[in-house]
């Protein structure tokens, strides 16, 4: 974090290779379920974005571009 303090703008972050949105559910589900949570839902299925409309039209492809985080970061 200390590499990051004179940075100006925006820095993405994310831990670990691209995840979509299901995979990050299913990783969210495994995480719950190693807890002990009670889960009502036992399976999620993939569900194409175009099946949920939103105000604002999004890209087919959204995964964070992380490169500026690791050269600010491991240039030290």
């Amino acid at each position: 974090i200390f590499h990051l303090l004179d940075a100006v703008g925006i820095v993405h972050f994310a831990n670990g290779p691209e995840r979509s949105r299901f995979h990050i559910a299913l990783d969210l589900m495994q995480a719950a379920k190693e807890l002990g949570c009670n889960l009502k839902c036992e399976k999620i299925n993939p569900v194409p974005s175009v099946q949920f409309p939103m105000p604002a039209q999004r890209p087919a492809y959204t995964a964070l571009d992380t490169t500026r985080y690791v050269e600010l970061t491991h240039k030290h």
